[in-house]
């Protein structure tokens, strides 16, 4: 699969204005220190990320209210649901949304 990614994107370099929001590949282990959820924003935007099972199930969502600034941005997920109790291992989706689009992106939560 690819996510267009350039090596100015790796770097942190701000994309053009314009362009579309996207979801790089994530790193980490959810369940072993944290899954970083990177994305790359065409513009400064308040963003939203949404985790999701493989059956379509919200587990989890944070809301960041404050525009965030074009460029390489990312956010760490635990591996817990919105409750606080640790997934089971697993695929998971994690979905990046602004009020100009959405991309997603997948997590890994290996026991």
């Amino acid at each position: 699969m690819s996510f267009g990614v350039t090596p100015e994107h790796w770097l942190g370099v701000e994309p053009a204005a314009g362009g579309a929001l996207r979801a790089l590949p994530t790193i980490g282990n959810a369940r072993r220190g944290g899954a970083r959820v990177r994305f790359v924003l065409p513009m400064s935007a308040a963003v939203r990320v949404e985790v999701y099972d493989v059956t379509g199930r919200l587990l989890r969502a944070h809301y960041d209210p404050a525009p965030r600034p074009p460029g390489l941005q990312e956010w760490v997920w635990d591996g817990c649901d919105g409750s606080g109790a640790r997934v089971p291992a697993g695929l998971f989706l994690a979905r990046v949304s602004t009020p100009s689009g959405a991309a997603c992106a997948r997590v890994l939560a290996l026991p």
